[in-house]
Formats: structure tokens, C-alpha cells, sequence
């Protein structure tokens, strides 16, 4: 029993000194603002220092094109990545986006490949991957809308012209917009449209 109770208050006085030293980090912690936040910042860095590696890349690949020399198509490609890297960069910088989608860095890694593994390449192999920047104008909320072709300008008039509420109206309606599934214009007359002759048959069925 003297054992006992000689180990009895050394465990207590352990307990109470974790104790002593805990009280500290609640009023530490992070709220959920702070570690978005912080979050958000780590993202920021790591997405800047990957844009830079890139931009150092295409940079020296600009160079030996300069250097090679009558090839300016391949010149043109590099100063395209350029920019588009720069802006990155700056956007990133400005806060105006907090990453790049993995999707634009495969394209942009797979087009500095190509010359790294054959500097000497020729136009007809260069694929040169400018599409995978859209996603970076969609991103920055720059986005340009496509033009509109003149049978989806038809298609936009129909839809805002539509005036049947019944079933098979509508189907026919959706089925206008299913062709034009590619043009945002069409999308968004149709269901503006759909809207306003769903609520218009509601009104016919309250009244």
C-alpha cells in the first residue's frame, strides 16, 4: 500500500502540471477564416514557384530558338507561354486566382518537353498547347464567350421567341437547345425562356 500511494500523487502531480502547461492553445487556435487563409497563401506560393520554374524554361527555350534561328514560329510559341506565364504570375500575385488547374500545367509542362528532348524541332511536330490557357481566362473570370455561329443566332431568336407551354413545346424547345448544347447563347435564351413559360403556366393554373 506505501508503494501505492508513494506512486499515487507523482501521477497526480503529472496530471496537473499537463494540465498547467495546456490552458495556452485554445485561445491560440486558428479560426476557420485564418486556416483558409493560410491555406490559400501555401497555394498561392507553391502555384507561383512552379509558374516561375516554367517561365526560366521557356525563357532559355526562347534563347536557343533566337539562336537557331529561322524559325520564328517556334520563336512566336515561346513568347505565347511567355506572356501567358507572366500574367499567371501576376494574377497570382494580385490574388486574383489561388492556383492553376492541373490541367493547363500538364499542357504547359508537355509543351516545354518538346524541346527539351529535340531542340531542333520541326513546325509540323510542335504541337503548341494555347487551348490549355482558356482555362486560366475562365479561372481569372476573363473569359471571352465564343461567337456565336449564324444558325445559333436563329436558334437564340427562336428560343426567345418561344410561346408553347404545353408538354410537347417544351420537349421541342429542350430539344432546340440539346443541338445547340455548345452555344452558351442558346443555352441561356432557352432557359430564360423555359423559366418565364413555366411560370406564365402557373399562373394559367392558379387562376
Amino acid at each position: 500500500p506505501g508503494a501505492m500511494g508513494g506512486k499515487r500523487p507523482a501521477v497526480k502531480a503529472k496530471a496537473k502540471s499537463k494540465a498547467s502547461a495546456e490552458p495556452e492553445p485554445p485561445a491560440e487556435e486558428p479560426t476557420a477564416e485564418q486556416i483558409e487563409a493560410k491555406r490559400l497563401w501555401q497555394q498561392r506560393r507553391e502555384t507561383t514557384k512552379w509558374a516561375q520554374a516554367q517561365l526560366e524554361v521557356v525563357r532559355g527555350q526562347l534563347l536557343a530558338a533566337q539562336k537557331r534561328g529561322k524559325c520564328d514560329w517556334l520563336q512566336v510559341a515561346h513568347e505565347f507561354h511567355e506572356k501567358k506565364l507572366i500574367k499567371a504570375t501576376k494574377l497570382l500575385e494580385e490574388k486574383a486566382i489561388n492556383s492553376l488547374p492541373q490541367e493547363l500545367r500538364d499542357a504547359v509542362e508537355r509543351y516545354l518537353q518538346q524541346c527539351a528532348s529535340n531542340p531542333s524541332i520541326e513546325q509540323e511536330e510542335l504541337k503548341e498547347e494555347k487551348e490549355a490557357w482558356d482555362l486560366l481566362e475562365e479561372q481569372a473570370g476573363g473569359y471571352v464567350r465564343k461567337a456565336e455561329t449564324p444558325e445559333a443566332e436563329k436558334a437564340i431568336a427562336e428560343c426567345k421567341a418561344w410561346a408553347g407551354t404545353g408538354v410537347a413545346d417544351v420537349a421541342a424547345l429542350s430539344s432546340l437547345m440539346a443541338t445547340h448544347a455548345d452555344s452558351a447563347g442558346v443555352q441561356e435564351a432557352g432557359l430564360v425562356r423555359l423559366g418565364f413559360l413555366f411560370s406564365e403556366a402557373q399562373r394559367g393554373a392558379d387562376s
